[in-house]
């Protein structure tokens, strides 16, 4: 919990952000509150890119902390700056120079495109100090440095939330958010680069010649990869579903995006306690302490179950008073709370897969995630939300039955393979390939 609460409350800020946002689009119109929703889904897709890198940097680094290798950590962390530099600009150009296409090809309602397209395009940018952002402060976590990194994040979201507030009640609307964003995540930079330099002891890391260790880079794309694959195929199935809501029209955009926010909210606790497993689990690893990891994965995983259950009733319950904050659409209001019942059962869903696929990447069982699912993201998440929520005229609920079978039949089978003992080997070969450096110690299978 001393890693995992820092990591909530870090999490925390960013949805905090994407809510006053969604709720300061909401307040210009309900078409804006789409266009910013659609905008952020985006914004997310093209972040997939980063994710290469980004799904390796904690397990690669956790690892090496783990087997006490100080020398091999900052070469990794190098290597990892750069290449999310790297990436980050790749996915930048694709958000830029992709927007119209984008919007096009998921026949996005004309008065959501006509708002979602400037801000699609000063978000491009902000993909790429994102990208870096989010690799210095994974950097510090795997570190342990989980406090220090939620100092710079809380002046980071202040500062987004005070520029987002004044920009986008003023002029700019929706641009106003990015534009904020621009320059708290520059902010964010240069404290976290002060941080490198005072914790880690990388000094002067934007001035030094950029290090791209093959070693390094290789084991971050082992890693990174499968995770990056498996997030795309589950985003390009999310986005899938968007199109099918697009399809209902402005009113249901809007209502998905107002119920995604809570459904952000809800993860929180599971997300962060799958973050805080995945680097413990990379250090036990290093040491070649594999009984305890087991055991730590088991209680997180039941833990984050009960949690993510009692967030989501309460959020349920709560709903009647909730949603009206964020619009005045009585029509949204009865079709945003059947939403949240049925997220109780999508949010207990996904806790396995919030705790379980980051335990299987950090001992390396990497392929799994993403063979398993899929099937069950083309087939229940894709399939089912045009099924159901378009050919059957079930509406949104439909759509959000279709996400709950997905998460739950993705999570059940992660499940099943770790009771089952089926990631030794791949723990064990990832084991030997960080021992192959230099003598280690004696590894304990769990029995």
């Amino acid at each position: 919990m001393r890693l995992a609460l820092p990591l909530l409350l870090e999490l925390s800020l960013g949805v905090a952000a994407g809510v006053l946002g969604t709720v300061l689009a909401g307040q210009i119109a309900d078409a804006s509150a789409a266009a910013f929703a659609l905008s952020m889904q985006f914004f997310h897709t093209a972040f997939l890119l980063f994710r290469i890198v980004g799904a390796g940097i904690s397990v690669v680094l956790s690892q090496q902390l783990g087997y006490n290798n100080p020398i091999a950590v900052e070469t990794a962390a190098r290597t990892a700056l750069l290449a999310s530099f790297v990436m980050g600009l790749i996915a930048a150009a694709v958000l830029w120079f992709g927007s119209d296409r984008l919007l096009l090809h998921f026949e996005v309602p004309e008065e959501v495109r006509l708002q979602a397209k400037p801000l699609m395009l000063w978000l491009a940018p902000c993909v790429l100090l994102d990208a870096l952002v989010v690799a210095m402060a994974s950097v510090m976590r795997a570190h342990l440095f989980a406090a220090q990194s939620l100092r710079v994040m809380m002046l980071m979201h202040l500062c987004h939330w005070g520029l987002a507030w004044l920009l986008m009640s003023g002029s700019f609307g929706l641009s106003g958010f990015a534009m904020a964003s621009l320059v708290s995540r520059i902010l964010s930079l240069v404290l976290l680069t002060r941080c490198w330099d005072r914790y880690l002891g990388i000094k002067t890391v934007w001035l030094t010649r950029p290090t791209l260790d093959q070693a390094s880079f290789q084991a971050i794309l082992r890693i990174g990869l499968p995770g990056a694959a498996e997030n795309a195929v589950w985003r390009l199935g999310f986005m899938a579903s968007v199109a099918a809501a697009s399809q209902l029209g402005t009113t249901a955009l809007a209502t998905q995006a107002y119920v995604l926010q809570f459904n952000t909210v809800i993860l929180l606790a599971g997300f962060s306690m799958g973050l805080a497993a995945e680097i413990l689990v990379g250090r036990l690893l290093g040491e070649g302490n594999l009984r305890e990891a087991h055991g730590l994965v088991k209680r997180v995983t039941w833990m984050s179950l009960a949690i993510s259950g009692a967030v989501s009733v309460v959020v349920a319950l709560a709903g009647p008073w909730l949603v009206p904050l964020l619009t005045d659409d009585q029509t949204i209001h009865g079709e945003a709370i059947r939403l949240l019942w049925i997220s109780v059962i999508l949010e207990t869903g996904r806790s396995f897969n919030l705790v379980l696929i980051g335990s299987l990447r950090a001992v390396g069982d990497v392929r799994y995630p993403l063979y398993s699912g899929l099937p069950s993201v083309l087939v229940l998440l894709a399939g089912g939300s045009w099924l159901f929520g378009v050919h059957w005229g079930w509406g949104l609920s439909g759509i959000w039955l279709a996400y709950a079978a997905d998460e739950w039949a993705r999570g059940l089978l992660v499940w099943r393979r770790w009771l089952k003992l089926q990631w030794l080997s791949a723990a064990r070969h990832s084991l030997q390939r960080i021992r192959s450096e230099k003598r280690g110690p004696e590894v304990q299978a769990p029995e």
